[in-house]
């Protein structure tokens, strides 16, 4: 929850708030690290989700369900490595 704390105020919050907060830095690097891992590790694909995934398939577009983002920091349950749709 740290990490995810510390990646809502760097991203969402303009860093004013954790101008004030410091936490040493052995644990923001055990709370990124759980936080990867848990990101990584603990991945379900609802039913749903594969439904969805199946019929996108069947339309010929190419994706990837429960994707790692570059940063190991989300997974995107759909996952378009290319423009889906041409305005051409």
């Amino acid at each position: 929850m740290l990490f995810q704390s510390y990646l809502m105020h760097t991203e969402l919050v303009s860093g004013d708030v954790l101008d004030d907060v410091t936490f040493p830095p052995w644990i923001m690097r055990e709370a990124r690290e759980a936080w990867m891992r848990n990101v990584r590790d603990d991945v379900s694909t609802s039913k749903d989700q594969k439904h969805v995934a199946a019929i996108i398939g069947e339309l010929g577009v190419q994706h990837e369900v429960e994707h790692l983002t570059v940063d190991g920091y989300f997974s995107a349950g759909a996952f378009y490595n290319r423009p889906v749709f041409s305005s051409t």
